[in-house]
């Protein structure tokens, strides 16, 4: 890999829910859902990094753009944008590899809308998805560089941890310098 990015040691907790244990759906009439069909390359990352950019999210930047759009186009791949008064303000994305057990690989909201308290529309709207795709099991990690206040929420909404693991994760390398003193 190149000096854009670092591969380093990251703990990392995974968590899950069950069709059975879902919570109450919220919802909100300013805030609505849009299945994304089909995206290009640089649509797909301008959202990702409005997301995942102060967070070193990396995992979709290190594919080179034929991996990328293959995985954009692929019927595994179900990606979900969420705007607010009709303005895009987050997404998330399912890897629907094992349709029992949907994995929730990206999740979060655009920082311009964090005040808005709009992560419980977003994850419900995750949950409520999952299962109608006929999902038993939703499951995601967060880990040390997310944001202090995922675990939490996570747990939150209903999200129950079931194993933690230190793993090798590629970060943008800007982003670690700058983090260095401040994650352990």
């Amino acid at each position: 890999m190149n000096d854009i990015y670092t591969k380093v040691k990251v703990n990392t907790v995974f968590l899950e829910i069950f069709n059975s244990e879902k919570p109450e759906i919220q919802t909100n009439p300013e805030v609505k859902f849009s299945f994304v069909k089909e995206i290009s390359n640089s649509e797909y990352l301008e959202i990702y990094n409005r997301v995942g950019w102060d967070f070193g999210w990396a995992g979709r930047l290190i594919l080179n753009a034929f991996e990328l759009e293959e995985t954009l186009k692929s019927v595994k791949s179900n990606i979900y944008l969420m705007y607010f008064k009709g303005s895009p303000a987050g997404f998330y994305e399912f890897d629907l590899t094992n349709n029992e057990n949907v994995e929730l690989v990206y999740f979060g909201l655009f920082p311009e809308f964090y005040a808005n308290r709009l992560g419980r529309y977003l994850i419900s709207s995750a949950i409520e998805n999952a299962f109608v795709l006929g999902a038993n099991r939703l499951f995601l990690h967060t880990c040390e560089y997310d944001s202090p206040a995922a675990l939490p929420f996570y747990k939150k909404s209903g999200f129950k941890v079931y194993k933690t693991i230190v793993e090798e994760e590629y970060y943008l390398s800007e982003f670690i310098e700058k983090n260095k003193k401040t994650v352990s």
